[in-house]
């Protein structure tokens, strides 16, 4: 099985609301072997797929009933890809990839209201910072 994301723009997280952490959730919901290996491809092998990696192994915890800690995957994977994750909203992303595919989970109506409005607030979250640190470079280059 292959997926293929073309709307995630290089060091940044893609802007496209829900779609994305949609397409990169659904991958968990195939018939792929839960002991199969994955590929993740980039550019560069850091933020995007860093991201990806730490949602992956978020969504393996989810999926083994463990409560994943976000930070201490980071940690893991950066320890092994340096770079992995470039941006803080790359970090905040591979928060909301695995909250996405708890939806399909959670059978509490409340419950899942609740996580439908964390994720929309960490995806504006993200969407600000992001736009915040594109201001920023775009200042540094006029400098």
């Amino acid at each position: 099985m292959m997926e293929i994301c073309d709307f995630w723009p290089d060091a940044k997280i893609p802007t496209v609301s829900g779609r994305p952490a949609i397409t990169a959730a659904s991958v968990f919901e195939s018939d792929i072997d839960a002991e199969a290996s994955i590929g993740v491809v980039s550019n560069f092998g850091a933020g995007r797929a860093g991201s990806f990696i730490v949602a992956a192994l978020a969504i393996e915890k989810l999926r083994a009933a463990e409560i994943p800690n976000i930070r201490d995957l980071a940690v893991l994977v950066r320890n092994q890809r340096p770079g992995a994750i470039e941006t803080f909203p790359q970090y905040v992303f591979s928060h909301i990839i695995p909250l996405t595919y708890s939806l399909k989970h959670v059978m509490s109506a409340t419950l899942k209201a609740k996580v439908e409005k964390l994720i929309s607030q960490l995806e504006q979250f993200a969407f600000e910072k992001m736009t915040e640190d594109d201001d920023d470079e775009e200042e540094d280059a006029t400098d």
